[in-house]
């Protein structure tokens, strides 16, 4: 069991290497992840503008609507002054009446507008200020992140500086072969068998897989997922 506890050793080290290449192959995700938390908090902060512009927009149309309405009025008091009978009097005063009773509502509706807008100031403010917190959080996250892919890199050099002399003590046939396995897989190459199961699929083997796993004596792969086996308890013992 020599050759499989070297492979074992070397099967460690190479799981560091990719499980810290998977980390910086993630990290830009990850940055894509932080970055949408301040994109998020900016699409806030604008449509909130946007939402004060609107009503903005909408209370200047209300006051030209009373401007036109009391315009009216202005020329049926003129009117007024020049009608002969208290029929027609009477009539512009109806359409007077009706025109305050629109004024009042547009009013309703401007008073209504004035107290939703000054909310919505009260809310950009507060929106702004999260943008600015959550731009100065997402800021030491994106630096924390980047100085944590200069020390993973770091790692990988060292793991990838120091592979060659364990692979050196493997046999070459063996190394090839599991290395073949290794990349095609991108996960373990050697799995144990326990129970007549290969742990790598969990599928049931062949008694004789057993036995010839425990000879030792050549690679023993699963017909299945085509992983090298071991024999669990001989590795524990």
């Amino acid at each position: 069991m020599d050759g499989i506890q070297k492979l074992l050793i070397l099967q460690d080290h190479d799981r560091k290497i990719i499980q810290l290449n998977r980390e910086i192959t993630d990290n830009p995700k990850r940055k894509e992840q932080i970055q949408a938390r301040l994109e998020n908090h900016q699409a806030a902060v604008h449509e909130a503008h946007e939402s004060i512009k609107r009503h903005g927009l909408k209370m200047k149309e209300l006051e030209g609507e009373v401007a036109a309405i009391e315009a009216k009025i202005a020329r049926f008091r003129e009117q007024q002054m020049t009608v002969k009978s208290n029929d027609d009097y009477r009539a512009l005063e109806r359409e007077i009446a009706l025109a305050r009773r629109q004024i009042k509502k547009l009013e309703d509706q401007e008073l209504a507008l004035m107290e939703e807008l000054e909310e919505l100031n009260s809310g950009v403010a507060r929106r702004e200020i999260e943008l600015r917190d959550e731009g100065s959080v997402v800021a030491e996250e994106l630096q924390a992140l980047d100085q944590r892919m200069g020390i993973i890199q770091g790692e990988i050099d060292e793991l990838k500086a120091g592979r060659p002399d364990l692979a050196a003590g493997v046999d070459s046939a063996w190394l090839s072969r599991y290395e073949r396995i290794l990349n095609h897989l991108g996960d373990f190459a050697l799995v144990g068998i326990e129970r007549g199961i290969c742990m790598g699929c969990h599928m049931q083997l062949p008694p004789q897989h057993m036995h010839d796993v425990r000879k030792g004596d050549a690679l023993t792969t699963c017909s299945f997922c085509g992983r090298i086996l071991f024999d669990v308890r001989l590795i524990e013992t």
